[in-house]
């Protein structure tokens, strides 16, 4: 379409006039350019290649979401930046003090994509493993524990705190962060001591989970309605058991909901889901319904331009300064780029 095309066109730009553009941006500028890059698949290897010319000055200047952010943008686009990520394992120290766990992880998964090797970095998580497994969401430490195995780092206290947490890590995390993380527990088969034991208990938790969790079973059901396009079997199952829905139930529905286009917009119980899904955001607030919700909910919106007041209450709750500066801190950059473009189709402007 017409915004692909020019698209295109800008990053075209951006690649014809790299060198001035990084030699006159600031760390963050340079790493919204890297995000928006990866998040649109745009290979800009004379920009990146710029950007490791001056990793030394970004990673001394930068905040570690910049650092990465840029780092992710790399990986995802498969162009190593060998400067950038030595540079970041020499201030490693630093970066784990002051940055977040998802900018942490979001980082050692880029080294390790791009296998480059930050042992550094990799130390100052096993030395912190206690705090960063115990602030960390699922998916970072899935993401860790998946790049320790990638590169050949045991970490053992690192899984000896995964081990600690694995009930609540089973429970919270999604199928992919469970199978990334008993991949790399499994890796390490020989030089775990308590490998099995901790692979035997995941493994456990998690049948007894989807056996004994309603909300499993339900999003199962969900998902079984959504992929036969039955808008009005899943709204049903909400009237049926909207007391019991959990965050993820609420967002699987609205991610079917958007691909449906037989969907009737005016009917009751579809505006009865959006009022209730407005009222459990407002009263139980973003945290509760997470980053990865939240995106997949205001995206299902911005795919069906919905303009109704239950819409625009989701829309602008998740938008507001507090919830916007929340999310960007604890949601990948997808997560991100997925809320800012709903919020611009909408006409939202994400604070």
């Amino acid at each position: 379409g017409t915004l692909g095309i020019q698209s295109f066109k800008l990053f075209s730009q951006i690649e014809k006039r790299a060198q001035r553009l990084v030699s006159s941006s600031n760390p963050q500028e340079i790493a919204n350019i890297a995000w928006a890059c990866g998040t649109l698949k745009f290979k800009a290897p004379i920009f990146f290649r710029e950007v490791d010319i001056r990793a030394k000055w970004l990673v001394r200047e930068g905040s570690p979401q910049a650092i990465a952010n840029t780092a992710w943008a790399s990986a995802k686009l498969g162009i190593p930046l060998p400067t950038l990520f030595s540079e970041l394992d020499n201030h490693a120290k630093w970066f784990v003090n002051e940055g977040c766990t998802q900018e942490i992880a979001n980082s050692i998964w880029a080294g390790a994509k791009l296998r480059l090797e930050m042992p550094h970095l990799m130390d100052e998580i096993e030395v912190n493993a206690h705090w960063f497994v115990s602030n960390g969401s699922p998916q970072a430490i899935a993401n860790v524990a998946w790049a320790c195995a990638v590169v050949g780092i045991p970490s053992p206290k690192l899984f000896l705190e995964i081990h600690k947490r694995s009930s609540w890590l089973v429970k919270k995390g999604s199928d992919q962060d469970i199978e990334n993380t008993l991949w790399a527990i499994t890796t390490f088969n020989s030089t775990i001591a308590d490998e099995n034991r901790l692979l035997l208990e995941f493994q456990q938790t998690k049948q007894e989970d989807k056996n004994a969790n309603p909300a499993i079973v339900r999003n199962k059901k969900i998902t079984d309605l959504g992929r036969k396009k039955n808008w009005k079997g899943m709204l049903q199952i909400h009237e049926a058991e909207r007391t019991e829905f959990d965050h993820i139930n609420y967002a699987t529905v609205m991610n079917y909901l958007s691909f449906i286009l037989s969907l009737d917009y005016e009917d009751v119980a579809f505006n009865a889901f959006l009022d209730d899904l407005a009222g459990q955001l407002e009263s139980r607030g973003i945290e509760w319904i997470g980053a990865r919700a939240a995106a997949n909910i205001i995206s299902s919106i911005g795919t069906m331009e919905l303009k109704s007041p239950n819409a625009k209450r989701i829309v602008l709750f998740i938008s507001k300064e507090a919830n916007a500066e929340w999310l960007s801190k604890n949601g990948t950059p997808e997560d991100v780029a997925n809320t800012a473009w709903a919020c611009a189709t909408l006409g939202i402007f994400w604070r």
